[in-house]
């Protein structure tokens, strides 16, 4: 592979459905046994999908990986997007017990990424976009250098969130990252106010185009 240049998804024969089984089998095991489960046997049990089936068309585990990562990371972006959306920026943290599963999986594929550098270069994109998503419901007052602290922020809440026996709990996380808004932007951020013109959130912005954020109350 020519350096700096990221191949395509593999195809699999089966189109995206098959992906998505195989995705999905990836996603509950990170979040039941974390990154030391991924191997094809534990993928092939969770999915139903043959070993055989799974190297003919993916060839490795590596492969098999990297498709998983790449469909698993745009679903979760979707997901935060419908989230925040309908949050506000609040969104982007776990809601209640319910989300935590899922928040769980995400930490286990950026786990993934930090040591296998493949596939971490197919989630700089999905996470890019999702810090996009931050930054338009935060109606882009929080300037990039610090937009990449307040990410930092918010992942550190989920992974402890996600720590056996935490005694930090979604409302105190919730709490933890409005205050860090507030001082940020200098508004209270109200949360759970849905976003009435989805049509706002067309990708790309228009460069220098402001709309208001029903997130924010001036303070």
């Amino acid at each position: 592979m020519v350096r700096g240049i990221i191949e395509p998804v593999p195809h699999l024969i089966d189109g995206d459905e098959r992906a998505a089984v195989l995705a999905a089998a990836c996603d509950r095991i990170l979040e039941q046994q974390g990154p030391a489960g991924l191997t094809v046997r534990a993928i092939s049990r969770a999915s139903g999908i043959s070993t055989s089936s799974i190297t003919h068309h993916l060839q490795d585990r590596e492969r098999l990986v990297r498709v998983c990562a790449h469909v698993s990371a745009t679903a979760r972006t979707t997901v935060l997007t419908a989230a925040v959306i309908e949050h506000g920026p609040l969104g982007v943290l776990p809601r209640d017990h319910h989300d935590l599963p899922a928040t769980r999986t995400w930490l286990g594929w950026l786990e993934v990424g930090r040591t296998d550098p493949s596939v971490g270069r197919w989630l700089q994109g999905p996470r890019r976009q999702q810090l996009a998503v931050l930054a338009r419901s935060l109606d882009h007052r929080v300037p990039p250098s610090s937009l990449v602290g307040l990410e930092a922020l918010v992942e550190g809440l989920r992974v402890s969130l996600c720590l056996p026996g935490s005694t930090l709990d979604v409302d105190a996380a919730q709490a933890c990252l409005a205050d860090r808004l507030l001082e940020l932007t200098g508004s209270v951020v109200e949360p759970g106010r849905p976003w009435v013109a989805r049509e706002d959130w067309a990708f790309p912005y228009v460069p220098g185009e402001r709309r208001v954020s029903p997130y924010f109350v001036d303070s």
